[in-house]
């Protein structure tokens, strides 16, 4: 196997519902996501694309190979577990996450497999992804789920704009929301950093979305 690639992901599973939300979270932070429903071509892919981390869902059909075949390989793997499997007993050092969970549950996960730490700088704005915790010069800001995932997204991309379709897709997948809840949702973020000293981090793109200041600097 060549060497792993920092940025690519193998998912295996059949849920076509999980499978479209996680492509859509993962992609939006940078990472490359290869799918698979079965096991068989999951393995392929693993072997293929050399990737990062492989997440799979131990309920398929053949499961166990997975953890067989990755044995030794020095890939981290993270299983979803649901009801068939949650009583199963897996090796030790192989992640699992029960289902059904919160992308930042996830992430936690991700984390502690020493791959994606995730940690982000954008001027004085400090993301801390493994303790989900955002500083502004040292100053903690608090700061909701899904405002840290706003922030997130936007400070992985520092020089691009998205729309407000982009970001109500990233932040509320399953939930039809209107654009006032983006707005609101913003404008707190704004808020919070301002009253820790940075001012204008967040910009509104008048008639499409919002994206990141990189010229903003505490006032």
């Amino acid at each position: 196997m060549r060497k792993a690639d920092s940025g690519r992901v193998v998912l295996i599973e059949d849920d076509a519902e999980l499978v479209s939300y996680l492509k859509v979270k993962l992609s939006l932070m940078g990472f490359q996501v290869n799918h698979s429903d079965n096991v068989m071509g999951g393995l392929v892919l693993v072997r293929e694309s050399s990737p990062a981390v492989v997440i799979a869902n131990a309920d398929l059909p053949h499961s166990q190979d997975v953890v067989t075949r990755l044995r030794g390989t020095g890939v981290p793997l993270l299983l979803l577990i649901g009801a068939a499997s949650k009583c199963a007993s897996w090796p030790a050092g192989v992640e699992v996450i029960v289902k059904p969970f919160v992308f930042h549950t996830l992430l936690g996960h991700l984390g502690s497999l020493g791959k994606f730490k995730g940690n982000l700088r954008v001027g004085e704005v400090y993301l801390d992804v493994s303790t989900r915790v955002v500083t502004v010069s040292d100053v903690r800001v608090p700061v909701t789920p899904t405002e840290f995932e706003l922030l997130r997204l936007l400070m992985r991309h520092p020089n691009r704009a998205f729309s407000s379709k982009e970001l109500q897709g990233a932040l509320w997948p399953h939930k039809e929301v209107t654009s006032n809840a983006l707005t609101v949702l913003a404008g707190s973020v704004r808020r919070k950093l301002t009253c820790a000293g940075q001012e204008q981090f967040i910009r509104t793109v008048r008639g499409y979305g919002y994206g990141l200041d990189t010229h903003a600097g505490p006032p």
